[in-house]
């Protein structure tokens, strides 16, 4: 019996490149023709607006997003994409939601139309950043009423604003998706320290932003959680407490009230753009904080469990006559089975079985094991002949309780605060240069 099992237990999730997920809303308004009681196309109410906004873009073949109105001064429309990953298919939707966007006259240059943008507090496991942004865009199409206003959950036709937590799980990530593809929730000390460095940073981070949101009061300043108290804090909630000064944390540049219900952090500082460059860059530095933290600030590989448990592997998880459950059965034995043996032994080709293999080990990553082929007499001129695998009747996993395991590395050792460290040599030209032109 063997601990093979350390990676997902409580609290502790490994942070890989480009495995965060990031949801995004975008505030915009129309054209003066649309706004100008004056104008022959005037439209009075904010419903107009929005709906008027929706129908240009199902006109326009965007099916992917919803539309709301929003209660903001100058705010005519609000667009909320569901939780894709940064990758060249992410890039390609939001940008044809932008062109979009501009050709049905929608503009984000007045001061009070913001883009939000949203951290999963789970990254993605098992899964490219492409097809996870895939599937959960056909996840989002299949809920979303065909004028991009509502949502459809269970026979009900629902505002997004009417969502409960669990139509709102179903909703924004889909059942199959959390299921086999969100990793256990990040370690609180992470995000605490990711609030920390904006914190501490928050003026450089300003610089980037345009004037008119700096400090702006849909998106306040946070400088002011640097206090010992801040440092003692060992949940969200405390976290969540001290930003809001006791009150919520909506207008604030780092929102925590979407922490439970969607299982979030909001950053609210951007200016509306729609430039998708320049809104990538935005996500990418704020993905680096998890990043750079995770890699060079925390101390990712001692883990002390509270205890051990001991886990019994099923017996047959699979349907009875399948193949699947003929290798499970041929290597849950104290010394396996070699990949020729299953083969005598089901009359199945070299591909089918491995890739039934595949299959399982991506099923049961903790109790499948490898058998090195020379362990079976082949030689390496005879490699072909293949290895053989172990499916564990038990194996001990290792639990913790406590949600924060992850800890600082001491003070000599471990990177600074600066938003900036582990950023791409690039993309930190792109931010320095961006800072001089808006002084």
């Amino acid at each position: 019996m063997r601990i093979i099992e350390k990676l997902n237990y409580k609290g502790r999730t490994m942070l890989l490149n480009n495995n965060l997920i990031f949801g995004m809303e975008l505030e915009g308004h129309l054209t003066s023709r649309f706004i100008d009681r004056s104008s022959p196309d005037f439209l009075r109410t904010r419903r107009e607006r929005a709906s008027y906004m929706a129908k240009k873009l199902v006109e326009f073949g965007i099916d992917y997003v919803f539309v709301l109105t929003d209660e903001s001064p100058n705010v005519d429309f609000e667009i909320v994409f569901p939780p894709m990953q940064v990758g060249e298919l992410s890039k390609k939707l939001v940008s044809d939601v932008f062109d979009a966007v501009t050709r049905a006259e929608g503009r984000a240059t007045k001061t009070d139309c913001g883009q939000h943008i949203h951290i999963c507090i789970r990254p993605s496991k098992d899964i490219t950043p492409d097809e996870f942004t895939r599937k959960s865009v056909e996840n989002f199409k299949n809920h979303l009423r065909s004028d991009l206003l509502a949502f459809t959950v269970n026979s009900r036709s629902l505002s997004p604003r009417d969502l409960t937590r669990g139509d709102a799980m179903l909703v924004f990530i889909g059942s199959e998706l959390r299921q086999n593809n969100y990793a256990e929730p990040m370690d609180t000390n992470l995000i605490k320290d990711v609030i920390y460095r904006y914190a501490k940073h928050q003026r450089l981070i300003n610089s980037f932003l345009a004037r008119s949101r700096r400090d702006y009061r849909m998106s306040k300043n946070i400088s002011h959680i640097l206090t010992p108290e801040f440092d003692r804090a060992v949940s969200v909630l405390k976290m969540k407490e001290l930003i809001g000064r006791g009150y919520s944390t909506k207008f604030f540049c780092i929102n925590l009230e979407h922490f439970t219900t969607k299982e979030t952090v909001e950053f609210r500082g951007h200016q509306a753009t729609l430039n998708t460059t320049k809104i990538f860059n935005w996500i990418e530095l704020l993905m680096n904080l998890y990043y750079s933290s995770y890699d060079q600030r925390f101390d990712t590989d001692t883990f002390v469990p509270d205890r051990l448990e001991t886990v019994t592997s099923p017996v047959n998880p699979y349907r009875i006559r399948t193949l699947k459950a003929k290798i499970w059965r041929l290597c849950r034995t104290p010394n396996g089975a070699s990949v020729v043996e299953i083969m005598n032994q089901t009359g199945a080709g070299y591909q089918n079985v491995r890739g039934r293999i595949s299959e399982i080990r991506r099923d049961y990553p903790t109790v499948v094991q490898y058998i090195d082929f020379t362990q079976y007499g082949n030689t390496y001129g005879n490699a072909n002949a293949g290895g053989g695998y172990r499916v564990l009747e038990q194996y001990q996993r290792a639990i913790s309780n406590n949600q924060n395991n992850l800890f600082l590395l001491p003070e000599d050792t471990r990177a600074g605060t600066n938003p900036m460290i582990g950023l791409r040599p690039e993309l930190r030209t792109w931010f320095n240069d961006r800072a001089i032109s808006l002084r």
